[in-house]
């Protein structure tokens, strides 16, 4: 990438930035970004370099560019390098509630390298919360009997429909091991869970799963575990 794309890059990132907030710019504004060429391959690349919140917010841009952030081999390629030089730590201090972000980048002396993270779609009332994984970005959380994905960068927020304290009480099995991650061949996040019921005699172990893409729960059956 030259000088030239460059400087195009920061011309194009503060233009998004403007049409987002005033829509009624739209139609004359790009017509500057449309009459300078780039090929597919470029614009994928000044696509990688911006920040996941400006990638959310330029969905609404074009159809290319919505076409192209939605592709899930470009988010597993932008978030590999992220990853890579962003040191971050997500934890959850339990006699508060509270979840907290550090950012290791940032300097000693910064105040808001360490920031209170705001999840609204949670109870104002106390509440029990407890993580149970992370995969890509997201974390995956137990709050009142349900299971929660998030990304604390972008703030996405889904409510998985499964259930799995329900389960416990149904059967009176108690579940001792979560599992989350995230199969690439489909493009599907996973949730497995290990349970067991105390009272019986062979101690038992139950393993089942969660597809978010087909948003069913299926038991694995002929896995024993001791």
């Amino acid at each position: 990438m030259n000088c030239d794309h460059v400087f195009y890059l920061l011309y194009i990132y503060e233009l998004c930035s403007r049409i987002i907030k005033h829509p009624t710019m739209r139609k004359d504004n790009l017509r500057g970004v449309r009459s300078v060429f780039l090929p597919q391959e470029l614009i994928i690349e000044i696509l990688l370099r911006l920040p996941v919140k400006s990638l959310v917010r330029f969905k609404c841009v074009c159809r290319l560019w919505l076409s192209l952030i939605s592709d899930p081999s470009f988010a597993i390629s932008h978030f590999e390098p992220m990853a890579t030089h962003t040191k971050r730590l997500v934890f959850l201090t339990p006699r508060a509630c509270e979840f907290r972000s550090i950012d290791f980048n940032a300097s000693v002396h910064d105040d808001s390298a360490s920031t209170a993270l705001k999840l609204g779609f949670l109870p104002t009332k106390s509440y029990y919360v407890r993580i149970l994984g992370s995969c890509w970005g997201f974390v995956l959380f137990d709050c009142c009997q349900s299971l929660h994905m998030w990304n604390p960068s972008t703030g996405v927020h889904e409510q998985l429909s499964y259930s799995p304290v329900a389960f416990d009480m149904d059967v009176r099995f108690f579940t001792f091991l979560y599992g989350f991650g995230y199969d690439s061949s489909t493009d599907d996040y996973l949730v497995v869970q290990a349970s067991n019921n105390p009272s019986l005699d062979d101690y038992t172990t139950r393993l089942e799963f969660f597809s978010l893409r087909a948003n069913v729960c299926k038991e694995l059956e002929g896995i024993h575990l001791s």
